[in-house]
């Protein structure tokens, strides 16, 4: 998924995400780094970071202490996001092409 795609969902979504953990698993070469954010602000700030460096954007699940839930497709996101109570959303971003 393109930057500005990325960026379209987490905006249409982002009062659903406050006060949630955001975790970005971080695909840099041979490089995999998993970053945890709780504020959108700090969120935010490394999602452009991560641009600067090429990295394409993506969806992995939603997860509180009981159950973990898949999302497979960017147009499920906001849906799965509304059909739970998460504490934790985490998302995938690569420069591996």
């Amino acid at each position: 998924m393109n930057t500005t795609e990325f960026k379209t969902a987490i905006s249409e979504a982002k009062e659903s995400l406050r006060g949630k953990t955001l975790t970005v698993k971080f695909v840099n070469g041979g490089t995999i780094k998993k970053l945890s954010f709780t504020s959108l602000k700090s969120f935010g700030n490394a999602i452009l970071e991560m641009e600067k460096l090429g990295a394409g954007f993506g969806f992995i699940k939603v997860g509180n202490h009981i159950v973990e839930r898949g999302i497979y497709k960017a147009a499920d996101f906001q849906k799965v996001l509304n059909r739970g109570i998460w504490s934790e959303v985490t998302f995938l971003a690569t420069t591996v092409k």
